[in-house]
């Protein structure tokens, strides 16, 4: 009987060894498998996220035409030359500097032509100010004063 034992102990490790070594394969192809579409589905939504500089250009561009057809609407603009457009970040230090700021808030656009200075809300797409800009003999500029556009 003790020889049956063994033969059935036997057996039954080569079956368990065999058992092991399948279930071993299957879950290194899991793994495998899932690491592959892990790598897979991060490389196509890379792909697919990528903007071009191009792209980006063509947004802005876009945003400062959407910026001048507003304004055009109010104040008549220069055709021959491009305006410097920024975005105002920190009113308070501006309109401790300069008086065309006092009615500026954080988010408003300056529109700055070689003559003139607009002060514009993008959100209610109002022109709030309109002031010449003023160049010193240096060229640079020294002093804008109000025109006080009353277009509130």
């Amino acid at each position: 009987m003790t020889q049956e034992v063994k033969k059935t102990q036997k057996n039954i490790v080569k079956k368990n060894k065999k058992y092991l070594a399948k279930m071993t394969c299957v879950g290194t192809s899991l793994i495998l498998f899932s690491a592959l579409l892990i790598v897979s589905g991060a490389l196509y939504k890379e792909k697919h996220r990528k903007i071009t500089l191009g792209d980006i250009y063509a947004l802005q561009q876009e945003h400062v035409n959407e910026i001048l057809a507003e304004i055009s609407k109010t104040v008549e603009l220069p055709k021959d030359e491009k305006p410097t457009i920024a975005t105002i970040t920190n009113v308070e230090s501006l309109s401790k500097e300069m008086p065309f700021f006092k009615k500026a808030k954080n988010g408003f656009k300056v529109v700055v032509y070689k003559d003139k200075a607009i002060l514009f809300d993008p959100v209610n797409k109002k022109v709030i100010d309109v002031a010449p800009v003023v160049q010193g003999k240096n060229g640079k500029v020294n002093e804008t004063t109000n025109e006080n556009n009353d277009s509130e």
